[in-house]
């Protein structure tokens, strides 16, 4: 398993939310990275980093550069691995990211200023996989799957990086092999589980509830977080391809607004990032 390759992206695609929840008319879609495609898992960092993972056959490859251009880097953790890019450390711009090869998947942190990796915080690397991470100040949120028989559990873990404890917040059997790790802020975290149907949903650390964003019947996936609440996400017809669109939940007043369609046949289950104040060019 690795992280969201089902689908490949021709472009970077990241929605700004400058000032608070923006519109459906001023959430516009830009190409952030061009060039070869089958690039997908986007993420961003204010308005200096932005990351990706891009698939150049034969290998997944980990990749971050400056938003103006100026420096481009592409790193993995061994000879021969694929690498995955999960996100941005808010406190010092290092990366999380999967390391995969064989039968092997761990997290890792990647130093840009030294070019080189290292683990995260103990118990987070087991002889499971580990995959699909992202990091905030306060949490990493992951994915732990086990492959050894049908009811083998697939989980979502969320480790509280002050307190050092692990929680898991949901999980399916291996047999399913249905649930997505998806994004994470210092309160809220995302996952998709897709049982019958596709559903998002969220964790609040501070209520300690969970919240299914409503769906009509349609499939739902690609979450990506505000620190307010905010969640965008992506509602598509039986297939990720059909009629997808970005939409918005806000978890407080349980109300859902449409923010933007794209064409039918255009596959986004590969990700969304939100950068708060930032304007990528």
């Amino acid at each position: 398993m690795i992280r969201k390759s089902v689908a490949s992206i021709a472009v970077l695609v990241t929605f700004l939310s400058v000032g608070g929840p923006a519109s459906a008319g001023s959430l516009v879609p830009e190409p952030v990275v061009t060039g070869k495609t089958d690039q997908f898992g986007p993420g961003a960092e204010g308005d200096t980093w932005v990351g990706w993972t891009q698939y150049v056959k034969p290998m997944f490859t980990a990749h971050i550069r400056m938003q103006d251009g100026s420096h481009h880097q592409k790193f993995r953790r061994r000879e021969g691995s694929h690498s995955f890019f999960g996100g941005f450390d808010p406190t010092n711009d290092d990366v999380i990211f999967q390391d995969a090869k064989g039968a092997n998947s761990n997290l890792y942190l990647y130093h840009e200023i030294t070019d080189t990796s290292g683990a995260p915080p103990a118990g987070i690397n087991t002889d499971l996989w580990e995959w699909a991470p992202d990091i905030s100040t306060a949490y990493i949120l992951f994915g732990r799957n086990n492959f050894d028989t049908g009811s083998s559990p697939w989980r979502i873990v969320l480790y509280d990086r002050a307190l050092e404890t692990f929680q898991v917040l949901d999980s399916v059997e291996n047999r399913c092999g249905c649930i997505w790790p998806e994004a994470v802020t210092d309160r809220y975290a995302a996952w998709t589980k897709c049982e019958a149907r596709c559903h998002v949903f969220v964790y609040d650390t501070l209520t300690d509830t969970r919240t299914r964003v409503p769906n009509p019947d349609k499939q739902q996936y690609a979450a990506a977080l505000s620190e307010d609440g905010q969640v965008y996400f992506v509602r598509s017809g039986n297939s990720c391809d059909a009629n997808p669109r970005i939409l918005r939940y806000t978890i407080d007043t349980d109300e859902t607004a449409f923010v933007f369609a794209y064409p039918n046949g255009t596959n986004l289950v590969s990700g969304l990032d939100l950068v708060d104040g930032a304007d990528l060019n």
